[in-house]
């Protein structure tokens, strides 16, 4: 119970404050901590032991974000004893590459070296953990613990203290926390990959990769992937992140052109977009050569540039009036806002705590479970687009055959309106060659019967066009009514 309040206020903590440098469970002593920066990171053990106090600086009271730094950073942890386990330190940053512990040996005689940061092979580390830990084995405060850390990326390392059940309790509400959070992703991007499979739609399909890449991005982030998936050091498990940003956002402006559709989108925005892809192309190229710390800072950047460059599209899909632009411009926006504290934690700008560690991970949940939200709006469009379609087909097609088969009965009616009047025409040539009453009655007995069935036979086919007219005005008129 103890063990679940001190998780519960380090989520209340983050959302309501900056978190301290160092958070002891409730279980454990007070443990403090100094830091000293090394400018030059080469500075090793034996001369950090020599400096004097007035190098170091209480860390309890100083931020533990340093955004993007080149020096190296020494914690001087002294800690009071556990009543009955080990404690564990964890340093709650995954992606420092550099991280070591020097602590005195078990036995009192000589110095233990750790090293155990995401660099290295993850199944060598004191503790197979996403995050930086270690047993603490020494509790005399006169041979304090030493830990330097150091990395190409965001520098930042709040302390946890905690004991071993502890670190247990918080270790498996944690996981929960996250396993929900990427099962959310999996089951969203699966269902739109379903979505796919029975519309043929490109956009769902464009969303389930956008899905999955960003999933792929968050696990190498959370340092999940390091540990599970690649925890063998490797060109890749050293670069991903690095690869892995330019391809989510690729597929994150695919998405976006294909969900806004390239109609409603105005032409500088796509312009804008086409060339957005060609730059962060050319990122993806380059971060096969350039060094992992400039590729980071561009990659911060590009989030930045690509989110609100999305965001300021689905404004104008608003403007026009799209039913699914509301949906996509809403997630962006929580997703710009994840995005940017999460980036200026990163920078030292604002402290690191639960909430802004997690910024991310917040604002993508909301963003994906909207722009779900949104796909289904434009879903039903498509289906009703589909059904009109179809209708507007039907109905053309059923005035083709109309017109065809009044095309063929005019042709009928003309070929017999000439008949009468061509019988007419002989009986008259015949009449004017009788020369007697005898012969015109005879002329006359031959052509009013043959006239009688001429003008009997145009009669019926008059009938039987007045009938088709009538009954495909009927066919017609009923689905409009219906």
């Amino acid at each position: 119970m103890v063990n679940k309040i001190a998780l519960a206020f380090l989520l209340v903590a983050g959302l309501f404050g900056g978190s301290p440098a160092i958070f002891a469970a409730a279980d454990q002593p007070p443990c403090h901590a100094d830091l000293l920066e090394d400018p030059t990171a080469k500075l090793g053990l034996k001369n950090i032991t020599n400096l004097g106090g007035e190098n170091w600086r209480s860390f309890d009271d100083s931020s533990h974000s340093f955004g993007f730094s080149a020096s190296a950073f020494w914690l001087r942890l002294n800690c009071g004893p556990s009543a009955a386990e080990r404690p564990i330190v964890t340093l709650r940053y995954p992606n420092l590459t550099d991280v070591e512990a020097f602590q005195q040996a078990p036995s009192g005689e000589g110095v233990v070296r750790l090293a155990f940061g995401s660099f290295t092979d993850y199944r060598t580390h004191p503790i197979f953990y996403r995050l930086p830990s270690f047993y603490l084995t020494t509790f005399d405060i006169t041979r304090p613990v030493f830990v330097r850390i150091a990395s190409l990326g965001s520098l930042q390392f709040p302390i946890q203290y905690s004991s071993a059940s502890s670190f247990q309790n918080i270790l498996s509400s944690e996981y929960l926390c996250l396993g929900l959070y990427y099962g959310l992703l999996v089951a969203i991007a699966i269902y739109n990959f379903f979505l796919f499979v029975s519309s043929r739609e490109r956009v769902f399909v464009l969303y389930s990769v956008y899905v999955m890449t960003f999933c792929l991005f968050q696990m190498s982030m959370n340092g999940l992937a390091q540990q599970y998936l690649w925890p063998a050091p490797s060109w890749w498990s050293l670069n991903s992140v690095s690869v892995e940003i330019p391809v989510f956002l690729l597929c994150m402006v695919a998405f976006a052109k294909s969900y806004l559709g390239k109609a409603r989108i105005p032409r500088v925005f796509l312009l804008s977009m086409n060339a957005l892809q060609i730059v962060l192309l050319c990122i993806l190229v380059s971060s096969f050569y350039l060094p992992y710390k400039v590729v980071n800072q561009i990659n911060a950047d590009m989030c930045f540039i690509t989110v609100s460059l999305l965001m300021v599209t689905g404004a104008f899909g608003v403007m026009a009036k799209s039913p699914a632009a509301k949906y996509y411009t809403l997630a962006w926006s929580l997703f710009l806002v994840g995005l940017g504290l999460f980036s200026l934690r990163n920078l030292g700008a604002i402290p690191s705590n639960f909430f802004t560690t997690y910024a991310i991970q917040f604002g993508s949940a909301t963003e994906v479970m909207l722009l779900s939200i949104g796909l289904g709006a434009r879903l039903r469009v498509l289906r009703d687009e589909k059904v009109k379609a179809e209708s507007d087909l039907a109905e053309s097609r059923m005035r083709f055959a109309t017109s065809e088969a009044v095309a063929r009965m005019t042709q009928m009616l003309a070929h017999d309106v000439r008949k009468p009047f061509s019988i007419l025409k002989i009986g008259f040539g015949m009449l004017s060659r009788a020369h007697d009453p005898a012969g015109v009655k005879k002329a006359l007995e031959r052509l009013i019967p043959e006239v009688d069935r001429a003008v009997n036979s145009v009669d019926g086919l008059i009938a039987d066009v007045m009938e088709i007219g009538s009954t495909t005005t009927q066919l017609i008129q009923e689905p409009s009514q219906s």
